[in-house]
């Protein structure tokens, strides 16, 4: 599995280190760990989000969810899961 080419340069350009670990595709970040061998709380997993016609990445451990009213307070604005289906 890939990095993503932005997370990349920003884990780079602040001088963050990481792995990355070649392992089959999985459909959860628990499951990608587990098909690495490695334990959750170490592997990250993005969810990608909508905020209006923009796009953004969230990273965090495979261990947790992502509670998007948390975030839409935090934030103090809307964002959202984007469609399944389509072009992103």
């Amino acid at each position: 599995m890939a990095i993503a080419t932005r997370l990349e340069e920003f884990l780079d350009s602040n001088s963050l280190s990481y792995d990355i670990n070649a392992h089959e595709h999985a459909e959860t970040g628990m499951r990608n760990a587990e098909a690495a061998h490695l334990p959750g709380d170490i592997v990250a997993k993005s969810v990608l989000l909508k905020d209006g016609d923009n796009y953004m990445l969230v990273v965090l451990p495979a261990t947790h969810m992502l509670d998007l009213g948390q975030l839409h307070r935090k934030l103090d604005r809307h964002v959202d899961l984007p469609p399944t289906s389509g072009p992103v």
